[in-house]
Order: structure tokens, then sequence, then C-alpha cells
């Protein structure tokens, strides 16, 4: 069975709860996030509203119940310090596990 389509449903998933703006929502898809990356997040959300977040995978390497994947995309946002639209782009490094059906963010780089 291809896992491809598994690994671009966690990058959805991810990429939702970018969005919803959720800390909880991206620890449920990424359970081993950083505290440092967490506090990044946490401060991100504060600062912005209206979320959207595109991300897809450029490149993926599947081996024995995990993959490495490049993700790149874009973050837009209104920043609601200086009351404008922004838009980020996004690129890391992802390293997924395979966790039953589904597969989780093991760490981000």
């Amino acid at each position: 069975m291809d896992p491809r389509p598994a690994i671009q449903g966690a990058v959805a998933e991810y990429a939702a709860a970018v969005e919803a703006q959720s800390l909880s929502s991206l620890r449920a898809v990424y359970p081993m996030m950083t505290a440092a990356q967490a506090q990044d997040w946490e401060q991100f959300f504060k600062l912005v509203r209206d979320v959207k977040a595109q991300l897809a995978i450029s490149r993926l390497e599947v081996g024995n119940g995990t993959a490495e994947a490049q993700v790149s995309g874009t973050y837009t946002y209104l920043n609601t310090s200086t009351q404008r639209a922004e838009r980020q782009p996004v690129s890391f490094r992802a390293t997924f596990r395979r966790d039953g059906e589904r597969w989780r963010v093991l760490q981000i780089r």
C-alpha cells in the first residue's frame, strides 16, 4: 500500500492545526514537538489572525515505518500588530512515523 496519501494527510492535518491556531491540534499530529517549537507557535498565534497554511510535500523517501519529507508552501495571515496581510514562505524537513494506520510527525527541522 502506497503510504504517500496517508503522509500527505498528516501534512494536511498539520496545516489545519496551524490554520486553527491550535497548539493542542498541532501536538496531536506532532506529539514530539519541542518546548521551543511550542513556544514559537504560541507567540506566532498571539500575533496573527486568519491564518491560511498551504503545504505540500516536494520530496518523500519512505523506509521501514518512517518517512523523510521536504515540505514547502506558504503561511498567509493578518499581522495584528501592523494590521497588514502577510505571506511567509515555509520550507522544512519532516520525519514521519507510522502509528497504526496513521502517520504522525516525529520531527521538524
